[in-house]
């Protein structure tokens, strides 16, 4: 089988800096079966940054994206639908409390404990789609299966199979 990207392997190199690219059709909210999450442009950063809300309290994952280099690829829930090629990120993800800010560095206090890994794959279509894995430290060695998104309140079409975000 293919194996997961993994930026600590001598074979797969970060791209970047994805911060001072524009990506309008993927920063948005996106919806799935189970949930919503967002990917934006962060404003002291200006990297780009997933989120997606946790519970009723206001608190949410956060991470700041960082594009990938397309080595070991797996393959994907949907096959390209676009005549462009996916575009793949990967984020340590943190926990934040309401109102919590992320975390810049230092100045910011100490690190918070990392929740786990997300890769996201960006598929490039008309509408576009997103897939996201996650690996929950101390608990997944291997990545969870994927989740599609499709953009909010949009039609999602895999194959000839008509999805409806949630």
């Amino acid at each position: 089988g293919t194996e997961p990207v993994d930026p600590t392997a001598s074979d797969t190199y970060w791209i970047g800096p994805s911060a001072t690219e524009d990506w309008p059709e993927l920063c948005r909210t996106w919806e799935s079966k189970n949930g919503k999450c967002k990917i934006f442009k962060d404003t002291m950063t200006s990297k780009l940054a997933y989120e997606e809300a946790m519970g009723d309290d206001g608190g949410r994952l956060f991470g700041f994206l960082r594009r990938l280099e397309e080595v070991n690829r797996r393959p994907l829930v949907l096959e390209r639908l676009g005549e462009s090629p996916p575009v793949w990120f990967q984020a340590e993800i943190f926990y934040l409390g309401e109102g919590d800010l992320p975390w810049y560095g230092p100045s910011f206090g100490e690190k918070p404990d990392k929740e786990g890994d997300i890769e996201v794959v960006f598929i490039p279509s008309d509408p576009a789609r997103l897939e996201t894995r996650i690996r929950v430290a101390d608990e997944d060695e291997e990545w969870q299966p994927p989740t599609v998104f499709s953009p909010a309140g949009k039609l999602a079409v895999a194959g000839s199979v008509f999805v409806f975000g949630s």
